[in-house]
């Protein structure tokens, strides 16, 4: 069950930053930071905690770049309430 700690610190993270009701970046940082947290003390397997790394990081990164949310997600999702 080790290799599930850093998702799960991630999605415990993220519900955290929710029910506090933080922005955009400073959930990123929480969540990244629980995530680094938990490979590192939870001593999990490497190939789990890369995945799980990389699933954080394609989907944090295009969140935080403000040109590519604006032209790939907000605009496409404001032209269907048009």
């Amino acid at each position: 069950m080790s290799h599930l700690l850093p998702l799960l610190a991630a999605l415990a993270a993220l519900v955290v930053a929710a029910f506090l009701r933080l922005g955009l970046r400073p959930g990123t940082l929480l969540v990244g930071a629980a995530l680094v947290a938990s490979a590192l003390l939870a001593e999990t397997h490497w190939a789990a905690a890369l995945a799980t790394v990389a699933l954080f990081l394609g989907v944090a990164l295009p969140l935080n770049h403000l040109p590519f949310r604006r032209r790939f997600l907000s605009a496409p999702l404001l032209r269907l309430y048009e």
